[in-house]
């Protein structure tokens, strides 16, 4: 009787029964022997700089396909980008605690925004709104955006390099 997980399949092309080498407990090296013909040819044509073109790493891993990902320049521009993270993170938190009519006199708040308003020093009275809040969302958040776009272009520029 052939169940579900039964070692013996019927190949769709070949019309024939295999084994398969793994339930039968073949060897790996003559895995082949088991496998159908088209499989077979497949495996000999396959391109020795792999299925899409680049030599895996060291570890096999195909991510690693170039020492240049795991030198220093790596963490330096993953350290610019965390640093433009945390500029945007900040200005952010600014926005939302003026939206949201934060207490002033708490010393969180005016930490966020006294680093806040140096961040956006240049950018701070760029837009001249009628409404308060759309000055302060649009100054603070154009700030946020442009440390985001510029960190992340050098970090991902650092990268490549």
């Amino acid at each position: 009787m052939r169940g579900r997980f039964s070692p013996v399949r019927r190949s769709r092309r070949e019309g024939a029964d295999t084994v398969s080498p793994r339930s039968a407990g073949a060897h790996p090296a003559r895995q082949d022997a088991a496998l159908p013909r088209s499989l077979t040819r497949l495996r000999q044509r396959r391109h020795p700089a792999g299925p899409f073109g680049f030599h895996p790493g060291p570890t096999g891993n195909p991510l690693d396909m170039s020492p240049r990902y795991r030198n220093g320049s790596n963490q330096a521009g993953t350290v610019i980008a965390i640093v433009a993270d945390v500029m945007a993170v900040i200005l952010g938190l600014w926005i939302l605690m003026y939206l949201l009519d934060a207490n002033r006199g708490n010393d969180l708040v005016q930490f966020i925004h006294s680093t806040a308003a140096w961040l956006a020093g240049w950018s701070r009275d760029l837009f001249t709104f009628d409404k308060e809040w759309a000055r302060v969302v649009a100054g603070y958040g154009l700030a946020a955006v442009v440390y985001l776009f510029i960190g992340h272009a050098v970090a991902n520029r650092i990268h490549r390099h």
